[in-house]
């Protein structure tokens, strides 16, 4: 005899449990009491911060953070927002692994309500970003030493300037307000800028080419620059070109 189908009840059960071990699978999960205290952490999370399930049941949240973030008045703020308030919170967060190492998370923090309305747990869920940090950090230093060393003009899609740096206006003496939302043939001789020549440089630039030469471009009060600068594509995710960056070296 087969047996007897699965109760509306059963089958919700066994879909959230299916849910609760895909969660539990992919991403770090911490529970805590309202006050902060540990209850229960998954694998995932203590094989990222560098505990022993055993070494930090029990313990407060505090010693995942810096000592200057667990003393500053909004951790206190942070915690009633949670086991007081029941309010949700997510965010990228900087906490500290069992050696000393910076991890850094994007969090939720989830309060879960009792019958009587009030906070019974606190669930966290987590990702790892840390590699990601490093290299936006890594990349922000870069485009910093760029920016201190290079004359740099960025422009939309049409030619238009949307910023430049203190090197490039110095270069072509102007001051920033007198460039932005002009188009780049400010900078050309009146010749060039009406020239079939000059409509290919957009197109190409606009087709997403990367283009490096030798361009003669005019300064403030009519003087000529003759550095050597490089058009560099801006990209979107997709490939598309949103903006360039004109940076002749000094």
């Amino acid at each position: 005899m087969s047996d007897s189908p699965a109760s509306p009840e059963e089958v919700e059960n066994n879909n959230r449990a299916d849910v609760i071990d895909a969660l539990d699978r992919s991403l770090a999960i911490i529970e805590f009491a309202p006050d902060g205290r540990i209850l229960d952490a998954n694998t995932n999370f203590l094989n990222l911060m560098g505990y022993e399930r055993e070494a930090v049941v029990g313990e407060h949240h505090r010693p995942f953070c810096t000592p200057e973030d667990a003393a500053d008045h909004r951790y206190a703020e942070f915690w009633r927002k949670l086991g007081q308030k029941g309010q949700y919170d997510s965010n990228e967060y900087r906490r500290l692994a069992r050696d000393g190492r910076s991890v850094w998370l994007r969090a939720t923090y989830n309060p879960i309500l009792g019958d009587d309305g009030r906070v019974q747990k606190v669930i966290k869920f987590a990702t790892d970003i840390t590699a990601d940090k490093l290299r936006n950090a890594e990349f922000e230093s870069k485009l910093k030493a760029i920016d201190h060393s290079q004359a740099i003009a960025e422009f939309d899609l049409e030619g238009v300037v949307l910023t430049a740096n203190e090197h490039f206006l110095a270069a072509m003496g102007y001051s920033l307000d007198e460039v932005v939302g002009r188009h780049h043939r400010m900078f050309c001789e009146p010749d060039y800028a009406r020239s079939d020549a000059y409509a290919e440089f957009w197109a190409r630039l606009k087709a997403g080419e990367f283009m490096v030469d030798e361009f003669r471009r005019w300064a403030g009060m009519g003087t000529k620059s003759g550095f050597r600068p490089a058009t560099i594509r801006f990209s979107m995710p997709t490939g598309s070109p949103t903006r360039w960056s004109s940076s002749p070296p000094m």
